[in-house]
């Protein structure tokens, strides 16, 4: 019997990137096939037009994060801060897997109000 693992932070930015397609596929149909045909490709980066998509800001910032977090998984350094060369803390990147700054970097980069 196999034992059940979590999925991989590729594995869940992949899941998020098809999402963030089907919202394109939506609105565009024919643009979903062109879009899908990296994933099944080593590296995403690059390969995609993103300025011809129909997408929000926030999704279109969020695709970005996304396939630059791809990046990071395939040159070895995703889960270290840009910022501070420190580690990400594994529970923020359990619930946003393309965190690129570690807790304290995002918390000074934040504007404060």
């Amino acid at each position: 019997m196999p034992v059940w693992a979590p999925p991989s932070p590729q594995q869940r930015l992949q899941a998020k990137l098809l999402e963030l397609i089907e919202i394109v596929g939506i609105r565009q149909p024919a643009k979903v096939e062109s879009l899908a045909r990296p994933l099944k490709q080593a590296s995403i980066a690059g390969r995609l037009e993103l300025r011809s998509m129909d997408l929000s800001r926030h999704n279109f910032n969020l695709l970005q994060q996304i396939l630059k977090a791809l990046d990071r998984i395939e040159a070895g350094t995703y889960g270290t801060c840009k910022r501070c060369q420190g580690k990400i803390e594994t529970s923020l990147l359990s619930t946003t897997p393309w965190a690129a700054l570690c807790s304290i970097c995002e918390q000074r980069s934040t504007p404060r109000c």
